[in-house]
């Protein structure tokens, strides 16, 4: 085996560049947009000097820093991760925890100021709930409901100010595309926070409704007013929420009474008929007259049978 020497001048003198410098290219002694072949080729021509079996006598030391270097010029994506004095930390593929609120979870949901942190705390208290953070020391239900309600009242605040249905229904919308956003991880909590958000609409909708239909004492109005109660009206799913029927049935029963009125006072069989046409439009439900309906109806027929013979009689 050959006896290992002291590496010689001779060798310092070729190698003179390789210090413990964190600069790659440099202890290769190229420049840092050379070119993955020069890169090589720089390896093996200071290799062939500074290797253990050479005539020097090499330079352990040294080789370990230059094939440090080389291992990372090499690989195309190392080479492209590092930056000379330094190698870039690896790129986090998820950001950073948020740091838990450590307060307790009362003083947690009085302290929040706005929409955005009650949604914010009621998606952090469900997370807590299956991450188990709290060992089981809080009753979940229990807050959820403190939580919701406030989160209920807030809602309802929003809605307050508005006059206009329309108005609400747009507001609720977009209450609805915030919840999907701050509450994404789960359905069934978006779903409990949007039926919060539309029964706190359709409570507004339905003082504003009650009223218009209160002051309205045609039928025609009557019927524009129920079908903005059908449109708007509504609970998540599309179908009309309890408030809606409610109000359908107040519009209804007031059309009732416009219609018996009509009839009591026609003079002419010309506004009994007018008056008889518009009876489906008010009382039929997917293609049949209802019982009022169809009570007016023979309250009608009545009523133009005497029309008609106190016309004959004169």
């Amino acid at each position: 085996m050959k006896e290992r020497v002291e590496p010689s001048s001779k060798q310092n003198r070729l190698t003179p560049h390789i210090e413990a410098t964190a600069d790659f290219y440099a202890r290769l002694g190229v420049a840092s947009d050379a070119s993955q072949t020069e890169i090589a080729v720089a390896f093996r021509t200071i290799s062939k000097n500074l290797h253990p079996d050479s005539e020097s006598g090499g330079d352990a030391e040294k080789m370990k820093l230059v094939s440090e270097a080389y291992a990372t010029l090499k690989d195309p994506e190392k080479r492209a991760q590092y930056i000379p004095g330094q190698l870039r930390e690896p790129e986090r593929r998820w950001p950073p925890r948020e740091e838990k609120d450590s307060r307790p979870w009362n003083e947690r949901i009085q302290s929040a100021q706005n929409i955005e942190e009650l949604l914010k705390l009621r998606k952090d208290l469900n997370d807590e709930k299956y991450g188990k953070h709290d060992k089981g020391e809080f009753n979940e239900k229990q807050l959820a409901d403190v939580l919701e309600s406030k989160i209920k009242s807030v809602f309802a605040k929003g809605f307050s100010n508005i006059k206009a249905v329309e108005e609400i229904d747009s507001l609720r919308n977009q209450y609805k595309e915030l919840i999907h956003q701050v509450i994404h991880s789960d359905y069934r909590i978006v779903s409990s926070v949007v039926d919060i958000v539309y029964h706190a609409a359709n409570e507004h909708m339905a003082g504003i409704f009650s009223k218009q239909i209160e002051e309205e004492n045609t039928v025609d109005g009557l019927e524009k007013i129920k079908a903005k109660i059908w449109q708007l009206c509504v609970t998540p799913g599309g179908s009309l929420s309890y408030q809606g029927r409610e109000l359908q049935k107040t519009a209804t029963d007031k059309e009732y009474g416009i219609f018996r009125h009509t009839f009591d006072t026609a003079q002419t069989l010309k506004e009994m008929n007018e008056a008889r046409g518009k009876i489906w439009r008010a009382f039929s439900t997917a293609g049949y007259l209802s019982d009022q309906g169809q009570e007016l109806n023979r309250y009608a027929r009545s009523k133009q049978e005497e029309l008609e013979g106190a016309n004959k009689a004169s």
